[in-house]
């Protein structure tokens, strides 16, 4: 082997190993999914951009299913008034796996901003989780049936709130008040009472 061939070689090992190093290097110090998704969530108060920019890079860094940071996004999405690319990300988003809280946020941002179908989603899916934030998501669902004259609907979420919070006054309250007003319910609304 020729000298220059020797030495070509050996500048080749050199950049390959360096690449490596480089690639090694990384790998063991880039944010996890979990990492970014923080950032984007303290971000986004102040800085909407870096916050987006943030919560599709943790998706992305975790294979491209965060649910807690694709909710995130829809929150910003809806924020910033981008409602249809908030609507298609809320669709796609697997609401059973992300944090209430988020959920929460998202689904009265929603409901504030006149997005009914995806406010009431995401407060169904808090409902369906039947702990302690669902109750909060029921209120806001008994407020939403109240508005469209659905007294059965509030009846329902009534009932659902009581046994998650049996020692709370308020869903009582609501179910019997409901209840009163409707004639045809009077042995319900008397079995509420001694429930209570």
């Amino acid at each position: 082997m020729s000298r220059h061939s020797q030495r070509s070689r050996l500048a080749g090992l050199a950049v390959l190993t360096i690449a490596l190093a480089g690639a090694a290097i990384w790998l063991a110090t880039r944010p996890s999914p979990q990492k970014l998704f923080e950032r984007g969530l303290a971000a986004g108060p102040r800085d909407g951009a870096t916050a987006e920019r943030l919560l599709r890079e943790a998706t992305r860094a975790s294979g491209g299913h965060f649910p807690d940071a694709e909710i995130a996004l829809c929150q910003l999405l809806l924020e910033r008034g981008a409602w249809d690319e908030a609507a298609v990300q809320f669709a796609a988003a697997d609401k059973e796996s992300c944090r209430t809280d988020l959920l929460l946020d998202f689904g009265r941002t929603a409901l504030a901003a006149g997005r009914e179908r995806e406010g009431i989603a995401s407060l169904e899916a808090v409902r369906r989780r039947g702990n302690r934030d669902s109750g909060s998501a029921l209120e806001l669902l008994i407020e939403i049936a109240r508005m469209w004259g659905a007294t059965d609907e509030v009846i329902s979420c009534a009932r659902d709130w009581t046994e998650l919070e049996p020692d709370n006054p308020r869903p009582w309250i609501v179910l019997i008040q409901t209840l009163k007003n409707e004639d045809r319910r009077d042995a319900e609304c008397l079995d509420a009472v001694r429930q209570a």
